[in-house]
């Protein structure tokens, strides 16, 4: 059985039907290696949630919006790097 993995998950904070920090819990349980790259115009990087996310490896860095390109550049460069 052939069993494909995402090499990175980009996901925003606030999603229609969960939190993002839920679903990066969820994806953390299937794949404890895959980066998880948070995006929020809700939260900032200071905020304590993403602080303690980041700080137990729920997710691997997190990009406020409005973000540029090599924001999320950078991030892809780091997950591959990893």
């Amino acid at each position: 059985m052939k069993v494909d993995h995402f090499r990175l998950a980009f996901l925003d904070a606030k999603l229609p039907d969960m939190e993002g920090l839920d679903l990066a819990r969820r994806i953390r349980k299937l794949d404890p290696a895959v980066p998880i790259v948070m995006i929020s115009g809700y939260f900032y990087r200071d905020d304590d949630a993403i602080q303690k996310a980041v700080a137990e490896g729920l997710i691997s860095s997190f990009i406020g919006k409005p973000f540029d390109h090599d924001e999320i550049l950078k991030a892809i460069e780091i997950a591959n790097s990893s």
